[in-house]
């Protein structure tokens, strides 16, 4: 997969702001801090589901990272699309486990408490390093 926009003719709504910091990679799940976008950075805490795109610079590379200071493109994405996120290190899931924030801008399995889910995982797997995932947003 080249993109993180799964759903044809999606309806996400697109932002721009500066990245507040270096290390976000298109797919993760991002906040917003004093005006500018960070990985989302609180585990299992309520988000919004905002995406970073892949980058207009590299012809939609999204392996790429973006740096601190540049324009980070977001996708905030509505209940049924589906997103190319990405699988916290070490996490496994199934298709159709409920996800949500891991913290560092990935996503983790709920597990048996249900705090929080974003989404359902529409792959079955076990995460080893940056490890992306197809997520239908709820």
């Amino acid at each position: 997969m080249s993109t993180i926009a799964l759903t044809p003719h999606s309806n996400h709504v697109r932002g721009e702001l500066k990245a507040g910091a270096s290390g976000i990679v298109p797919g993760h799940l991002v906040d917003i801090v004093n005006g500018t976008y960070r990985v989302h950075s609180s585990a299992v805490t309520a988000c919004a589901k905002m995406f970073a795109l892949e980058k207009i610079s590299t012809a939609g590379d999204i392996d790429e990272g973006y740096i601190s200071g540049e324009t980070v493109f977001v996708g905030s994405f509505p209940a049924g699309e589906r997103v190319n996120a990405l699988l916290k290190s070490g996490e496994t899931v199934t298709d159709g486990a409920l996800v949500t924030s891991g913290g560092n801008g990935t996503l983790v399995a709920t597990g048996a408490t249900v705090t929080n889910a974003i989404g359902y995982s529409r792959s079955s797997l076990t995460a080893s390093g940056s490890t992306r995932i197809v997520v239908e947003l709820i």
